[in-house]
């Protein structure tokens, strides 16, 4: 990112011009930027619009050698985009986190509250990611699940997910 296209975003977010913002972040969340452009970015962690905050939280997982304070940036925006008591861009936010530092035990227990809402995809994502950590926490969450999740579940998306978790368990022990 050159030094022009950083000061023309750093216009735009003064002039809270967010589409304008918008059309440039996202072609950058294909790109893997240098840590050292979080600055510019972490702001637009704050913006409430959805396009914004989704693709900055993709665009700051993908970053070389990202700032400590990127880990801590993201998990604050995922924990503040919930709407109507659900979590917004879980995918995007467990992913990033995942990279930006994968042990560190805040995302298990935000996974742990997010499982307490009535939605597959956040559940689904939350599995895969708790799998994917597989620390003692993690598989403790995974051991509880379904006391975590707001009723009991008989559709068959949430059976064979619950099928996948207890195979996973029972692979790793």
């Amino acid at each position: 990112m050159t030094e022009q296209e950083v000061a023309e975003l750093q216009s735009h977010v003064a002039s809270r011009r967010w589409r304008s913002v918008a059309g440039i972040v996202e072609p950058l969340s294909r790109r893997k930027l240098d840590g050292a452009l979080f600055p510019v970015f972490e702001p637009l962690l704050a913006v409430k619009d959805y396009v914004i905050y989704k693709t900055v939280i993709q665009l700051v997982g993908k970053m070389r050698n990202p700032p400590a304070a990127a880990f801590d940036a993201v998990l604050n925006t995922w924990q503040t985009t919930w709407l109507f008591d659900c979590p917004q861009c879980t995918d995007y936010a467990l992913k990033s986190l995942l990279t930006l530092d994968p042990q560190n035990p805040r995302i298990v227990d935000e996974i742990a509250r997010c499982l307490t809402v009535d939605n597959y995809q956040v559940h689904k994502d939350c599995a895969a990611a708790l799998m994917k950590i597989d620390s003692p926490a993690a598989r403790r969450v995974l051991e509880q699940f379904e006391s975590y999740l707001p009723r009991q579940y008989t559709e068959k998306l949430m059976v064979d997910l619950l099928a996948k978790i207890r195979a996973h368990l029972e692979a790793t022990q």
